[in-house]
């Protein structure tokens, strides 16, 4: 389970991910259920670099601003 300064709970982590997933490329999405196992390891790899991007940009926030409640 990833866990970030800043996040209050996993379940707020867990629903970063499935929102990142859920914006993931679509034919990343699409593509990582491909027969050919090259083919579904770069759509994986696309998804990995996706969902890693987007954590690291919910580390940087403000520490000056206020929280909203989810």
């Amino acid at each position: 389970m990833f866990f970030f300064r800043g996040m209050e709970d996993s379940r707020t982590t867990d629903r970063l991910i499935a929102g990142l997933i859920q914006s993931a490329p679509a034919w990343v999405r699409v593509v990582i259920t491909a027969r050919t196992s090259r083919v579904r390891k770069d759509a994986i790899a696309s998804l990995a670099d996706h969902v890693a991007a987007g954590l690291a940009q919910a580390k940087q926030h403000d520490h000056e601003q206020m929280r909203l409640p989810f």
